[in-house]
């Protein structure tokens, strides 16, 4: 996909817990798709015709055809999981992507460029982390929609040429503070030095991975 072409994926449908948040969808949208709903709604919205939606999670068996020709990719999922698939795929293919996550009143922020910055597993680093997501936590409703505005301008951002830094950024709504942590690439990393993929070859990885 070109810079003039965005897709959606999600294999989710439409819950009534996720209206309070995701502000999109409305009470006749509950049971249906979640990505073509998106597309429906954006194409009625401003006449765009550049959207295609796949109703898949992302997994081991179909990022390839997924992503592969992507520029770059926004993450939106509650999955920690499916976040270091689309890491090592993203760093073993060279296209940069946008980590973000939501929980209570927090959010979190962060851009990735292989090679350049930092990676999710810089971050992570072998160990086992406890999942920051709305599956988990309760989420503010105004918490996904500020991060998504917040998100989407540093994708812009980058799609005109300026340069995007790595930083982690912790939005913290109760007080408004946004705390940037600067996070250096670790020589140490499995993924973005030592090179080694193996979610991309794990056929466990199908379908929703919530953990």
């Amino acid at each position: 996909m070109g810079y003039d072409q965005i897709s959606v994926i999600d294999g989710d449908i439409v819950s009534e817990t996720d209206l309070n948040r995701q502000s999109l969808f409305s009470r006749n949208d509950i049971g249906m798709n979640k990505a073509e709903i998106c597309r429906n709604k954006i194409e009625k919205l401003n006449g765009m015709k550049n959207l295609s939606s796949y109703s898949v999670y992302l997994d081991s068996y179909n990022i390839e055809e997924l992503l592969s020709s992507a520029n770059i990719i926004l993450d939106a999922t509650d999955s920690l999981k499916t976040r270091e698939l689309i890491n090592q795929f993203s760093v073993k293919k060279g296209i940069p992507w946008v980590l973000t996550a939501s929980h209570g009143d927090m959010g979190q922020i962060k851009f990735i460029f292989p090679e350049k910055t930092s990676c999710l597993e810089c971050m992570i680093n072998g160990r086992n982390m406890v999942p920051m997501n709305c599956h988990y936590d309760s989420v503010e409703p105004f918490v996904p929609q500020a991060v998504s505005v917040m998100s989407t301008s540093m994708i812009k951002k980058f799609l005109s040429g300026t340069e995007v830094d790595g930083d982690l950024r912790f939005i913290e709504f109760r007080d408004m503070s946004i705390e940037r942590i600067r996070i250096d690439r670790n020589p140490g990393c499995s993924v973005c030095f030592k090179k080694e993929y193996p979610l991309l070859e794990d056929k466990k990885i199908k379908g929703r991975q919530i953990y």
